[in-house]
């Protein structure tokens, strides 16, 4: 009877270190997720940061727009003022 509960304690004694063992193993795994988990959140965060930057070159890309088309406007009503100026001067010679 001694004999069987010793087999049935040196057994359970390679069970806990199996059991040990594995625990180790998930604890690492989990390690690894938490760090992944960490690297995720950095890039949501960065990605988050490109966008505003995405959004703000937008925004001045679009006063940029606005201010060619106006340039253009202001050109082309110089550019009629200038020529129908020159048609007067030349009507009157």
């Amino acid at each position: 009877m001694e004999k069987i509960l010793n087999e049935i304690l040196s057994t359970l004694k390679e069970h806990s270190k199996r059991f040990d063992s594995a625990d180790q193993k998930f604890d690492s795994i989990d390690q690894r997720f938490d760090s992944i988990d960490h690297d995720i959140s950095d890039v949501n965060s960065r990605l988050g940061n490109v966008e505003n930057s995405i959004d703000t070159v937008d925004n001045k890309l679009g006063i940029v727009e606005n201010s060619i088309e106006r340039l253009s406007e202001q050109i082309e009503n110089n550019a009629r003022s200038h020529f129908k100026h020159i048609e007067t001067k030349l009507e009157q010679h």
